[in-house]
This record gives structure tokens, C-alpha cells and sequence, in this order.
């Protein structure tokens, strides 16, 4: 599939140098991992390099907890928060040196291989039978400010189809939970001096645990920000620190504004 959608990218831009449909991924500065490469050191020993995307890869292959099956899954999702959105562009907006896919490590790239599911591979497939001399091109795939219009179009529609996928898994999980009330295992992703994230690899799911949320009144804050570790007394005494394992209670709320049904996480 790589290997097509590599050679397609390269016969398009050939054939249609300032209107080929490409897809690219910019590189993201090396200041973006530092937070979690500093992370992995202090509470793991690990390090996570990020020279190069083959760097970042072959790294992340070794973030390994042999206690914890999950751990390594936590780590690519918050490594893959650091990196940049991949994006549709048209050829003739874009120095050939940007064109690379940084995720991919490829030069060149595009998506042709899904034609059923994404209007962009629709629009490559017409472009290469023009290429190929297997028919005409249409004259709005010969316009560099249509393809502009489109590739922003498809951009912004891609977006926010990501956005509501993460919705959809909210409103089923509280749809499921609908007046249940569960306990699970979750892992800390973030720790903050008022709270913590906590994910939950069951459901896909992923809230933040103030800790006005855990007793009333709140309990008192000590943060460590260099170790990540958030200790609290008080109304409730205890302390959670990054990427540990919590078991938290699961319910679903309305919530006020929207009227809509919501999860709600807290600590067990």
C-alpha cells in the first residue's frame, strides 16, 4: 500500500507539477518532544529521541514496561500528540523539500489506495489515468486555486470527522453506562498542580480528575513538577504520579449546558 501510494504520489507530481494532489506531514520541531523525553527519563529511565522520525521510531520501540502491556500503547499516543497533522496540499503551493511525510519517512506521498472512502484518493485516481493517458483530465483538476479549495475543503471535513469519532465514543460509553456505575483500570497521561488525566484503555476514553473532584472541600495541593508527582491531603489524603496505574469509577452525567449525556471519572 506504501509502495503504491509512494509511486503514484511521484507519477502525479511528474505529470502535474503545480497541481498534483499530495499529502504531506511536516516535521515537528524537536522542542515538541522534550516535555515527554524528559518525562520518560524521570519516571521510566527511558529515552526518546527524536533526530530523525526512524529516531523517534525506533525509540518508541523500546519503551517497554514488561509489567504493563499497555504502557508502550500510552507512550505512542502521547508521542504522536508532539508531532504535526498531516495534510492535503496541491503540488504548486509547496517547495518540493516540504513535500515529505515525516510519519511515513517518505519524500513523496499520497493517498490512492481507498478511493471508496476518501474523495482525495478519488481525485489522485482521476489524475493518474490523465498521466497514464487513460482519459482526459477534468479541467477543474487542471486549476491550481480549485485544487487549492479542495484540498482546504478536505482538510477541514477530515478534521472534523477525527473530532466527531472522539465524540461518538463519549455518547456510546455513556449511552452504555446509562445509570451504571463501573470500576476500571486507567493510567495517569498528565499530572497538573489542581488534578491529573487519567485514560482508560477499556473504553478509549480519557478525563480530567480535579481534586475538587475527589472530597469536599478540596484537598490540599503539593505539586512536584520535576518528578510529576502530585501529592494531596487534607479532606482526602494521597498522591498519583505519571503513568501510574489508578482504578477509577466510571458513571455517566448530563451535563447542564448541553443537556447532553457525558462520562465522568474519579478516583477509587
Amino acid at each position: 500500500m506504501l509502495l503504491a501510494n509512494v509511486s503514484v504520489a511521484a507519477r502525479v507530481y511528474q505529470t502535474f507539477p503545480q497541481t498534483a494532489l499530495l499529502r504531506r506531514h511536516a516535521a515537528p520541531p524537536k522542542s515538541n518532544f522534550e516535555e515527554l523525553a524528559n518525562q520518560l527519563k524521570v519516571k521510566k529511565g527511558m529515552e526518546l529521541r527524536s533526530d530523525s522520525s526512524r529516531a523517534v521510531a525506533d525509540s518508541l520501540d523500546q519503551c517497554i514496561d514488561p509489567n504493563d502491556p499497555f504502557f508502550n500503547t500510552m507512550i505512542r499516543i502521547l508521542a504522536t500528540r508532539c508531532m504535526m497533522s498531516a495534510e492535503y496540499f496541491c503540488a504548486g503551493t509547496q517547495s518540493y523539500p516540504e513535500f515529505r511525510h515525516y510519519g511515513l519517512a517518505s519524500e513523496i506521498y499520497t493517498h490512492f489506495t481507498s478511493p471508496i472512502r476518501r474523495y482525495a484518493d478519488l481525485e489522485v485516481h482521476r489524475q493518474l489515468a490523465a498521466a497514464i493517458e487513460y482519459e482526459a483530465l477534468d479541467a477543474s483538476l487542471h486549476s491550481k486555486p480549485k485544487l487549492e479549495a479542495v484540498c482546504k475543503n478536505i482538510n477541514f471535513r477530515h478534521r472534523n470527522a477525527q473530532l466527531a469519532g472522539r465524540a461518538s465514543v463519549d455518547y456510546y460509553v455513556g449511552q452504555a453506562l446509562k445509570g451504571r456505575v463501573l470500576e476500571e483500570d486507567g493510567f495517569v497521561l498528565r499530572v497538573f498542580s489542581n488534578g491529573f488525566t487519567v485514560i482508560v484503555p477499556r473504553f478509549g476514553i480519557e478525563r480530567l480528575i480535579r481534586l475538587k473532584d475527589l472530597a469536599t472541600p478540596e484537598p490540599e495541593a503539593d505539586f512536584d513538577a520535576e518528578s510529576y508527582v502530585l501529592k494531596y491531603s487534607g479532606s482526602r489524603t494521597g498522591s498519583v504520579e505519571l503513568f501510574q496505574k489508578v482504578k477509577v469509577r466510571i458513571s455517566d452525567e448530563l451535563e447542564e449546558s448541553t443537556g447532553k449525556r457525558t462520562i465522568k471519572l474519579n478516583l477509587v
